[in-house]
């Protein structure tokens, strides 16, 4: 192997410098500004990304603060709009429950005046059946015919109650 003939060791060992020393020139001279910048580039872009991530991040945590007050208002007109729409039915409910009630004590007040009305008709029918049947009775019993003036002395005697 010709690398390793001790004859030709220092002219491939100063070959090896100038090709290093070259390299090494035209990588710090070219090549590594171009990676170094390319990494400032990048580190820069990654920090401005960060930065706006950072930025928007802030803005979302606003927006859904301000969501969370704009859904709490919202919940609390909508409870109030309900609140006013059940006291509204409420009300109307009351005003009909008592317009109903009236109209019904109305119902009432004429069904108790209709069963007086019957009553005292029944009552004074009444009268008139006692007093034939008691015509009837003593006419049966003794032959004898009572006048109905007779019969209501009669009658208002024993009770106590005018007939």
């Amino acid at each position: 192997m010709p690398q390793f003939d001790f004859a030709t060791f220092t002219p491939q060992l100063v070959w090896l410098v100038i090709t290093f020393g070259f390299l090494y020139f035209v990588m710090s001279r070219y090549a590594l500004p171009r990676v170094g910048e390319v990494l400032e580039e990048r580190q820069n872009r990654i920090e401005g990304d960060l930065e706006q991530a950072e930025k928007l991040k802030t803005d979302s945590q606003k927006l859904e603060e301000e969501y969370a007050i704009q859904v709490a208002s919202a919940k609390a007109q909508a409870a109030a709009l309900l609140k006013a729409e059940r006291d509204k039915i409420q009300a109307s409910m009351e005003a009909k429950r008592a317009q109903m009630m009236s109209e019904v004590e109305a119902k009432i007040a004429a069904a108790e005046a209709r069963i007086a009305e019957a009553k005292g008709k029944a009552m004074k029918d009444v009268e008139g059946i006692a007093i034939s049947a008691c015509q009837a009775i003593v006419a049966q019993l003794s032959n004898q015919k009572l006048t109905d003036a007779a019969v209501k002395k009669a009658i208002t005697a024993q009770t106590g109650k005018d007939v």
